[in-house]
Protein backbone atom coordinates (compact mmCIF):
# COMPACT_ATOMS: atom_id res chain seq x y z
CA UNK A 1 0.00 0.00 0.00
CA UNK A 2 1.43 3.57 -0.97
CA UNK A 3 1.01 6.70 0.49
CA UNK A 4 0.11 9.88 -0.84
CA UNK A 5 3.37 11.85 -0.40
CA UNK A 6 1.45 14.91 2.07
CA UNK A 7 0.34 11.86 4.20
CA UNK A 8 3.20 10.18 4.35
CA UNK A 9 5.30 13.18 5.36
CA UNK A 10 2.35 14.50 8.28
CA UNK A 11 2.60 10.73 9.78
CA UNK A 12 5.73 11.39 12.25
CA UNK A 13 3.73 14.62 13.11
CA UNK A 14 0.74 13.03 13.05
CA UNK A 15 1.86 10.30 16.00
CA UNK A 16 3.30 12.97 17.96
CA UNK A 17 0.74 15.14 18.24
CA UNK A 18 -1.62 12.39 19.16
CA UNK A 19 1.22 10.97 22.00
CA UNK A 20 1.11 15.05 23.16
CA UNK A 21 -2.77 15.01 23.03
CA UNK A 22 -3.18 12.04 24.98
CA UNK A 23 -0.79 12.49 27.58
CA UNK A 24 -2.03 16.55 27.76
CA UNK A 25 -6.23 15.72 27.89
CA UNK A 26 -5.85 13.02 29.81
CA UNK A 27 -4.37 12.22 32.99
CA UNK A 28 -3.62 8.54 33.99
CA UNK A 29 -1.16 6.12 33.82
CA UNK A 30 -2.51 3.94 31.01
CA UNK A 31 -3.30 6.82 29.17
CA UNK A 32 0.18 8.31 29.73
CA UNK A 33 2.19 5.64 28.71
CA UNK A 34 -0.19 4.71 25.63
CA UNK A 35 0.87 8.57 24.58
CA UNK A 36 4.31 8.20 25.49
CA UNK A 37 4.52 4.92 23.07
CA UNK A 38 3.11 7.21 20.11
CA UNK A 39 4.91 9.62 20.86
CA UNK A 40 8.30 7.98 20.46
CA UNK A 41 7.16 6.14 17.60
CA UNK A 42 6.43 9.29 15.55
CA UNK A 43 9.84 10.60 16.77
CA UNK A 44 12.21 7.54 15.61
CA UNK A 45 10.16 7.67 12.54
CA UNK A 46 11.17 11.65 12.12
CA UNK A 47 14.92 10.58 13.14
CA UNK A 48 14.90 7.84 10.64
CA UNK A 49 13.62 10.16 7.73
CA UNK A 50 16.11 12.97 8.64
CA UNK A 51 18.87 10.14 9.02
CA UNK A 52 18.37 8.76 5.72
CA UNK A 53 18.32 12.45 3.72
CA UNK A 54 21.05 13.84 5.06
CA UNK A 55 23.61 14.67 2.40
CA UNK A 56 26.74 14.23 4.75
CA UNK A 57 28.20 10.93 5.07
CA UNK A 58 26.96 10.54 8.99
CA UNK A 59 24.58 7.80 9.49
CA UNK A 60 22.99 7.73 12.87
CA UNK A 61 22.96 3.66 12.65
CA UNK A 62 26.51 2.81 11.58
CA UNK A 63 29.02 0.95 13.54
CA UNK A 64 31.30 4.57 14.79
CA UNK A 65 28.27 6.90 15.59
CA UNK A 66 27.04 6.33 18.92
CA UNK A 67 24.87 9.68 19.47
CA UNK A 68 21.26 8.18 19.58
CA UNK A 69 20.59 10.54 22.83
CA UNK A 70 21.58 13.46 21.01
CA UNK A 71 18.90 12.62 17.95
CA UNK A 72 16.20 12.07 20.93
CA UNK A 73 17.08 15.40 22.83
CA UNK A 74 14.59 17.44 21.30
CA UNK A 75 11.89 15.28 21.44
CA UNK A 76 12.83 14.39 25.05
CA UNK A 77 12.40 18.29 26.01
CA UNK A 78 9.04 18.38 24.30
CA UNK A 79 7.55 15.24 26.27
CA UNK A 80 9.46 16.42 29.48
CA UNK A 81 7.69 19.84 29.17
CA UNK A 82 4.39 18.01 28.41
CA UNK A 83 4.97 15.44 31.14
CA UNK A 84 5.24 18.38 33.46
CA UNK A 85 2.86 20.68 32.66
CA UNK A 86 0.13 17.32 32.41
CA UNK A 87 1.22 16.21 35.64
CA UNK A 88 2.35 19.42 37.93
CA UNK A 89 0.40 22.45 36.90
CA UNK A 90 1.65 24.87 38.70
CA UNK A 91 2.66 28.52 37.74
CA UNK A 92 6.71 27.53 38.16
CA UNK A 93 6.33 24.13 36.27
CA UNK A 94 4.16 25.91 33.85
CA UNK A 95 6.48 28.17 32.60
CA UNK A 96 9.34 25.45 32.71
CA UNK A 97 7.15 23.92 30.50
CA UNK A 98 6.56 26.45 28.03
CA UNK A 99 9.98 26.84 27.82
CA UNK A 100 11.50 23.51 27.37
CA UNK A 101 8.76 22.62 24.62
CA UNK A 102 9.76 25.91 23.31
CA UNK A 103 13.37 24.71 23.03
CA UNK A 104 12.19 21.37 21.90
CA UNK A 105 11.12 22.45 18.88
CA UNK A 106 13.10 25.39 18.19
CA UNK A 107 15.82 22.26 17.99
CA UNK A 108 13.68 20.47 15.99
CA UNK A 109 12.88 22.88 13.64
CA UNK A 110 17.12 23.79 13.27
CA UNK A 111 17.95 20.28 12.34
CA UNK A 112 15.03 19.95 9.87
CA UNK A 113 16.45 23.00 7.63
CA UNK A 114 19.78 22.20 8.48
CA UNK A 115 19.22 18.58 6.83
CA UNK A 116 16.78 19.78 4.08
CA UNK A 117 18.56 20.32 0.82
CA UNK A 118 20.65 23.18 0.15
CA UNK A 119 20.43 25.44 -2.92
CA UNK A 120 23.65 26.28 -4.20
CA UNK A 121 23.61 29.50 -6.49
CA UNK A 122 27.09 30.15 -8.44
Amino acid sequence: MILPKTLYEILPYTYMSIGVAEIGYFKSYLTTSSGLLFFFAGALIWILRSNYRRFDDFRLFDSKSKLGLYELKPFLLILLGVMFYTWFGSNLTSSFATLTVLVGIYIVFLRAIKRSRQLKFG
